[in-house]
This record gives structure tokens, sequence and C-alpha cells, in this order.
């Protein structure tokens, strides 16, 4: 998603490259929500949902798959004569990122509101992003995420998920997950595409068929720059499910400065009830941006707030320099958590790798306190439930300092945790644990699981008490109070 407001225009440059690639189209069983209603398709006559906004029919466009787009309309297939397709859209684009979003762009709080209420009108707009403006345009984004629960009901609603690069006042192009229908197909399921969607009066494009995909599958995607003469780049978008090997990778050639980053965002279309949107949301991990001087960049993303009011579901954002939570739709607002650590807070010098782990979590009353391998302590203040229950990690041998938690589980009203050879636990009061998002934490899977895998943050947010973990290995779980 993109905002004029942040952005200043970039000179464009005029050049012809021709590039293409293609990549495998396996489609996995699909995963069906449970319930299928009819609803009321809100979506105005000749219009179809994109990931950015509701765009005419007759500019939403198809580029075949392995086939390259380039800036000035000009479609390059893999095989047969070259065609061009209309840059401009005759029609206006209705209920789009750019032109509904806030005019305060700072970080803002979502509303702290009861989920599963149901609201109108219907809701077609963006509801939660996570977005940067680098001092230099940008060249690279790659995240991963895992593919949400499906909505408990399906009423013609689309849902999309994405990370993303957005030029000025042109283009945004982003790898895309969605539930539901769009321009490019869809039904009640989990699918993903390739879209480049213009942001200023351009068609918005999408690359192929949709590859279907799993609640659960983790998800890398990525967008990607490279042979640049000025402003004229070639770009890949594409994304793997590293589950299931299914993916896509779509070649552009474009004319654009692309100069604000998308750490991870939510869009819905013709949405109007919490239970049309996955319980507890979509959350993005191993995210990185490159610019282009080659640049590793460290963004502190803005948390910006779509129009909460008319469906109020109970939304938080939470970010880390990688990573980057967009909540909405637990199940209980009785229990909320707020607080946390990282296993890196305290570090200074050299040292400082981002290999830190949590060594102790203990509870007193509504507090639990937390530290890491530097000493440091983080505070998680429970509201509506009391803890009791302490753990510290330790070991046997030669083993000196402090030591990583491996392993936390959840059952019932109970913690546990444990260090490899120890076992404690934490009890909770007032309320009970859902389970786990992924059951048992601290995995690896793969030739790169080496050393011992630790529990790298414990954290909560918000009025769901939702608790976030995470390992040495990059995997991230859920705890929701019930």
């Amino acid at each position: 998603m993109y905002d004029p407001r942040w952005m200043t225009a970039r000179v464009l440059a005029v050049c012809m490259l021709i590039v293409s690639c293609a990549e495998p189209t396996a489609t996995p069983t699909t995963s069906i929500t449970d319930r299928v209603i009819g609803g009321t398709n809100e979506i105005p006559d000749g219009y179809v949902a994109t990931p950015e906004g509701l765009y005419h029919r007759s500019c939403v466009i198809e580029i075949p798959d392995g086939a390259v787009l380039r800036y000035d309309g000009v479609v390059i297939p893999k095989k047969g004569a070259k065609y061009k397709v209309p840059m401009t859209c005759s029609y206006p684009v209705l209920h789009s990122a750019s032109n509904t979003r806030a005019a305060n762009q700072a970080p803002i709080q979502g509303p702290t509101i009861s989920s599963n209420a149901v609201a109108n009108p219907t809701l077609s707009g963006f509801l939660e992003e996570a977005a940067f403006q680098p001092a230099h345009h940008l060249l690279q984004v790659t995240a991963d995420w895992r593919v949400p629960t499906a909505p408990i009901v399906f009423a013609q609603q689309t849902y999309f998920n994405f990370p993303g690069l957005a030029a000025a006042g042109s283009y945004i192009l982003q790898p895309v997950v969605q539930f539901g229908v769009s321009g490019a197909g869809g039904g009640p399921y989990w699918s993903m595409t390739a879209w480049k969607c213009g942001l200023d009066g351009g068609p918005c494009f999408h690359y192929g068929a949709l590859k279907k995909v799993n609640s659960g599958d983790l998800i890398h995607g990525t967008v990607v720059g490279s042979n640049c003469i000025g402003s004229i780049c070639h770009w890949l978008i594409g994304a793997v499910d590293q589950t299931t090997g299914t993916s896509f990778s779509q070649a552009v050639i474009d004319s654009q400065y692309y100069v604000q980053g998308e750490g991870g965002d939510v869009e819905v279309k013709n949405t109007s009830s919490c239970s049309q949107i996955p319980v507890n949301g979509v959350t993005y991990t191993n995210i990185a941006f490159v610019d282009e001087n080659g640049t590793h960049l460290t963004p502190s993303f803005a948390h910006i707030y779509g129009d909460t009011a008319s469906l109020p579901c109970g939304y938080l954002i939470a970010s880390t320099l990688t990573t980057v939570q967009d909540f909405h739709n637990a199940s209980s607002d009785t229990v909320s958590a707020n607080g946390g650590l990282d296993g890196i807070t305290g570090c200074t010098g050299l040292a400082c790798s981002g290999s830190g782990f949590i060594s102790s979590i203990s509870a007193s009353g509504s507090t639990l306190t937390l530290k890491n391998k530097y000493g440091a302590t983080g505070i998680i203040s429970l509201h509506g439930a009391t803890a009791v229950g302490t753990f510290t990690a330790s070991c046997s041998g030669l083993c000196t300092g402090p030591q990583p938690i491996t392993t936390v589980t959840v059952s019932g009203k109970v913690i546990t945790l444990k260090d490899g050879i120890h076992t404690g636990t934490i009890t909770l009061s007032g309320a009970t644990f859902g389970a786990l998002s992924m059951g048992q934490t601290a995995f690896c899977t793969g030739l790169a699981c080496g050393g011992v895998t630790q529990i790298t943050e414990f954290s909560s947010w918000g009025a769901n008490g939702i608790s976030t973990i995470s390992d040495s290995h990059g995997n991230s779980y859920y705890i929701k109070f019930q």
C-alpha cells in the first residue's frame, strides 16, 4: 500500500530492457473455511477486488505466466509476438489504500474494542499497515509469513496480506496471499500471486493463474530489483510456499523509483463482520530491506490503521526491526497483557549479533518478570488474570552463566518451560490459555539446524492478551487467553 503524501516525486528515465522467467505451478490441497454463506456483495457493478482497492474490471489485466511486463505496456511472452496493454485506466479506483489512509502518518494506537462485533457499512479498504520511508530508494524486500487460519465465515469477502515496495505516485509491487475472490480469481480458499497495481490512474496487473496454498503454510515472499540504468530496473516479484514447494516468479521492467517499504499489510474487501477475517491475523518475520547502495536497512515501521470504526475487531500492530504482527479478531477481550523482552536487549559492543535468549520467567500476581542472557529485565503486566511460578534455565556439567529456555508449551492454565534438562511451570488464574499456534516451540528442520535451539523473545500485546514467542530458528508462535 502507498500514501502519496509520504513521498516526493523522483525523476524517471526511459530505457528498454528485456528479461523473463518461469516457475513450477503445483497446486496443493485447498484449505476451505468451515462455513460458506451467501452474504451481500456490495462491490459496485463492473468492479473487482484487488490488493490496492476496487478497480474496474477493464483495468485489471492478467499477464501470462513467464511473460515480462515492460514500463511502456509492452508484454513480452515466453513464446509468440509482443503485444501492448493499456497503462491508464478510464475509471476511478474505489476504496484504494492511497486515498483512504488517515492523514496522520505517525504510529498510532489501535482501538481496544470487543471482537466479533458486526459492523455496518461494509468495509473495503486496508485494515493494518506497517511502512517506512528510507533515505534512498529500495531495491529489495523479503519476508516470511504463515498463511493465516481461514475465516470462520465466507460471505463474498476478500482478505489480502503482503509485504511490498511502493513508488512515488505510481505503482506498488507485491507478492500477495488472498482468501476469497479478486480480479485474479479465487474462492473460499487461500491462494497467491504477484501484483503490480497503479496508484495514480494506472491499471492493476496480476500474473498468471493463482497458486493455491493452505493455512499454516510458510510463505517466503520477495521483490528484487537489479540491472538498473537510472530508474529502469529488472524486477522479480516472487513467492515460494516452503511447506509444499509451490511458487511463482514474475518479471517486470519498470521505470519507477520505489521509495516506500511495506513490512506487512492487510487489506479487506466487501467485509462486514469480524468472523469474516482470520482469528489472530498474520505475522511477518525475517523482514529485510536493501536500498540502491546495497545497504541492509533497519527500518522503524510506522503503524497505520484503517477504518477501524466500520469494522471494530480489536486491531493491534506490533513490530521490531525484522517482524510485523498485524493482530485482529482474537476471541477474548476479558484478559489483556502488555510488555515483554527479547534476547538481545542489554547487549553492548561487537558481540551483539542477535544471538541472545530468554533465561528465566517468574510470575507473581499480575506481573511476569523475564530475564535474558545479558541480565536485562522485561515485564509483562496481566489484566484480568494472575499467575504464579518461576523457572530459571540452568545446566549440568561444565557449562557456566545464564542458560536458554528452549521449550514452551501450554495446556489449560499451565505454561510448561524447559531448558533441555529441567522443567518448570507457571500457572494462570482467572483465565486459561488457548492452544499454542504451532504446538511445542523451538524447532527447526533441514541441514542448518546446528547448536542449541533457544527462545529469543517472549512478548504480549493488547486487549486480546496474545503472547508471541520466537525462537532462534526464526519461528514465531502465539498464545491467546480464553
